[in-house]
């Protein structure tokens, strides 16, 4: 199994995974497992590093929605100064290349999504009401091209039933 996630933010970041497996030749499958996994991570100093992190994952976060709605986008690297030029032609990169959205990602089988918080072009922002709120969502798949549109409403009532968050 593989994944890829891309976090876009500039604030502490919690992340929670879990997957299970099973592997055998004979069936029914003997060989099984699981594993879970849980980390908050706080961004520090990181020299710029973050800002460039941040830039490249929204190019490759743009680079997969287009993808899957049939769009194309290019970009060129644009070092900060000399030294990471330099620095970042030694380990092989070419800030003359124009990059396609198929360098920024490789699969033919990635998905984008979406949720709005404030109104866009494509999705209604979130909306407030008596029994709690709605929001809309994008999905998109590049492999079918399947673009889904999500509206969901979540209620105050049920969430209040599992958590002590405060809704």
């Amino acid at each position: 199994v593989q994944q890829v996630s891309v976090a876009i933010t500039e604030r502490p970041t919690v992340t929670a995974a879990a997957s299970a497996y099973r592997s055998d030749s004979q069936f029914p499958l003997k060989n099984h497992g699981w594993s879970a996994g849980f980390s908050v991570s706080y961004p520090i100093f990181q020299g710029g590093a973050l800002t460039a992190n941040l830039r490249t994952a929204r190019a490759q976060e743009a680079a997969a929605a287009l993808k899957g709605l049939g769009g194309e986008i290019q970009g060129i690297l644009h070092p900060r100064d000399e030294e990471e030029q330099r620095y970042a032609e030694s380990l092989g990169y070419d800030f003359s290349r124009v990059l396609s959205t198929d360098d920024l990602v490789a699969s033919d089988n990635c998905f984008f999504s979406a949720t709005a918080i404030t109104d866009g072009d494509f999705l209604r922002g979130v909306r407030f009401y008596d029994f709690g709120a709605t929001t809309q969502s994008l999905v998109v798949r590049s492999r079918s091209g399947t673009v889904r549109t999500i509206e969901t409403f979540h209620r105050h009532d049920k969430l209040q039933e599992f958590t002590t968050a405060g809704f």
